[in-house]
């Protein structure tokens, strides 16, 4: 799972998203090990690293399970089981506070 972890960061760094943090979640959540969450520049952004994720995970054969909000841009979700994805724009990421929500999860990356 670290090279997906490492193949996601690589994607939103080379798009330019912001604020990456990687939570560990396994063996605390059923939904899933890893949740990975960044902050992109803008909606078009947004959309540009949810593309680069997938076309990376495409390469490594992973599947995406889904992907919510891809339209608006604001907040998009993307799930590949094992692995999910939080894109939010800064209003929403300060608004929703993910880090602190999940405060009990071991921070593996932050960048």
């Amino acid at each position: 799972m670290e090279e997906k972890i490492l193949k996601i960061i690589d994607a939103i760094e080379e798009k330019k998203g912001k604020d990456i943090l990687v939570l560990d979640f396994e063996g605390k959540n059923s939904l899933c090990d890893k949740v990975v969450i960044a902050t992109p520049n803008s909606e078009k952004n947004a959309q540009a690293i949810a593309d680069e994720i997938n076309k990376k995970m495409n390469e490594m054969g992973e599947k995406r399970l889904g992907i919510e909000g891809y339209k608006e841009a604001k907040w998009i979700l993307i799930d590949y089981d094992d692995i999910v994805i939080h894109l939010l724009n800064s209003e929403n990421r300060e608004y929703y506070a993910l880090e602190q929500l999940w405060s009990s999860a071991r921070e593996v990356i932050r960048k």
